[in-house]
């Protein structure tokens, strides 16, 4: 049997995703130790240590389509959110028919797992996150932009990093720019109204 350190740097060392969740589980069970330091040989978030051993509760016929690279450890890393293993292989068989990409992947669990339904089902889809940060970076590159949205709140994380100098510079920039783009719609109302008036007479 394997110490506690060889375990350890078995875990580092491991490619093999699945194999890495087993140690994963062997250290968890066997040695009880905790997550948190699970992770930080990892060098991952403590989070990351449930997502490995939920691999672990993959149908086989999943696992055997990521060593025949017909899915990525991306893919299998979202299916495996899904507690339910009818709507894994649901699933598994949608992303195999229609080719989606992790992020359609993702979109799709989301769905099933929360079952959105009339307005709960109306979300702003990752491809419109991905959207809305480039349009965003247009006007301050420098932007470090973080948009979540839950049944219950969306949200959107505007960060800059440098000095205060600089941060102040790019606030005031942003600022000013959303003005401007306050004055063009306040401009194009004006001269639609106008329009009208015209028609009018």
């Amino acid at each position: 049997m394997k110490t506690l350190q060889e375990l350890f740097s078995s875990l580092q060392s491991e490619k093999d995703i699945f194999q890495k969740s087993r140690i994963i589980r062997h250290l968890r069970l066997q040695y009880e130790v905790p997550a948190r330091e699970i992770a930080e040989k990892l060098s991952v978030h403590p989070s990351y240590v449930s997502h490995y051993l939920r691999l672990l509760t993959l149908p086989e016929i999943v696992i055997d389509g990521f060593y025949a690279k017909q899915v990525s450890a991306s893919h299998l890393f979202i299916l495996a959110r899904l507690q339910n293993k009818e709507e894994v292989m649901e699933a598994y068989k949608e992303i195999l028919e229609k080719g989606y990409t992790s992020a359609q992947t993702e979109e799709l669990i989301r769905e099933k797992k929360y079952a959105l339904v009339g307005e709960d089902a109306d979300y702003f889809a990752d491809i419109e996150i991905k959207q809305l940060v480039t349009e965003l970076k247009k006007f301050i590159p420098d932007l470090d932009v973080k948009i979540t949205q839950t049944r219950i709140q969306g949200s959107i994380h505007l960060s800059i990093k440098g000095k205060r100098a600089k941060t102040t510079h790019v606030l005031r920039t942003l600022l000013q720019r959303l003005a401007d783009v306050e004055e063009e719609e306040d401009y194009d109302e004006s001269r639609h109204l106008i329009y009208l008036d015209e028609t009018a007479n």
